[in-house]
């Protein structure tokens, strides 16, 4: 209602960036909820979301939050790795999907062939040449029979709004369970600890990915619940994909930088070689935010003396502890 034409969701394309703004995501948000209604998916009917961060994943994500349908972000490499198929069988045989979505069935063919997803209905942004895959851009089309509104009515705080696996370090993924109250409870909690969220609207160029809570929940619903935009980042702080990052700030950059320890020491050392880059990261800058780890004394001084050079001001730095169970920020 305030700022409809403001961009929510961007993820690269081409040269650029495909932006879309918050009315466009109501209104595709709508019609992909009345798609997973006639489909007759409800609270007890988890959607399985198998590849990363993406437009696509996210429209999905907050189209099954809409009209209390569970979504289960995994990791990708529970997809790509073939070692890692079994947990994924696992995960698959726990939560029980009506529906998987990949972002491209030739990429995740080797996924998409196990025996537990034979009555899945997979849905994917691109289906190839033959597949038994669903287009993603058929559930952009609006369902009139539908009745949207009193589904939506029937979302409680109480109603899941994402089942998020454990990383199974010490035994087998478990499912945690994360209420409507949970994510709306933390973003309140977040937005009075960092007033600085509501002075004006946030922005992030951001990697994390959103099978964790780190960026799936506190990251992405951060920009939701504060009129933010949310670029999403196809790179990550490892060779091969850190230069993607770069090349991705010459073209956006945010009000908050969120990042692992690593993450941030990679950056510094990047805009130490490029100024442009340095002024272009700071000069717009409200905080920058770690977790995972602790930050090395000499990349939290880095950053601290570069802001100062670009801002004349010292830089925002802080942590928050959390838990996948508790939505995640605690501290």
């Amino acid at each position: 209602q305030s700022a409809p034409q403001r961009t929510f969701l961007a993820e690269r394309s081409g040269a650029g960036w495909r932006e879309v703004n918050y009315q466009t995501v109501l209104d595709i948000v709508r019609s992909i909820a009345s798609n997973l209604l006639g489909r007759g998916l409800d609270q007890e009917t988890p959607i399985i979301i198998m590849s990363g961060s993406s437009v696509d994943h996210g429209l999905l994500s907050l189209a099954a939050q809409y009209v209390g349908i569970p979504t289960v972000p995994v990791a990708e490499q529970y997809s790509l790795v073939p070692a890692a198929l079994d947990r994924l069988k696992q995960v698959i045989e726990l939560v029980k999907p009506k529906l998987a979505f990949v972002g491209d069935v030739a990429v995740y063919a080797n996924a998409l062939s196990l025996d537990v997803l034979k009555d899945v209905e997979i849905v994917a942004t691109e289906i190839g040449q033959e597949s038994r895959a669903t287009p993603f851009a058929e559930f952009l089309k609006p369902q009139a029979a539908i009745d949207l509104d009193n589904a939506r009515a029937g979302v409680t705080a109480n109603s899941i709004a994402k089942i998020l696996m454990t990383s199974g370090s010490t035994s087998t993924p478990k499912g945690v369970e994360t209420t409507q109250r949970m994510l709306c409870a933390n973003q309140a909690q977040i937005a009075d600890a960092l007033p600085l969220l509501r002075d004006r609207p946030p922005r992030v160029v951001d990697w994390l990915p959103w099978n964790h809570v780190f960026g799936g929940s506190h990251n992405f619903n951060m920009m939701l619940a504060n009129g933010g935009s949310y670029y999403i980042d196809q790179g990550k702080p490892v060779k091969g994909k850190f230069e993607q990052t770069l090349e991705n700030l010459s073209l956006v950059t945010g009000t908050l930088g969120f990042n692992v320890p690593v993450g941030f020491a990679m950056l510094l050392k990047a805009m130490r070689d490029d100024r442009q880059l340095r002024h272009r990261f700071f000069e717009d800058l409200d905080m920058l935010f770690y977790a995972g780890a602790s930050l090395p004394q000499d990349v939290w001084h880095g950053n601290a003396t570069m802001a100062q050079e670009v801002t004349h001001r010292p830089a925002l730095m802080t942590s928050s502890w959390g838990m996948t169970e508790t939505a995640p920020a605690v501290l």
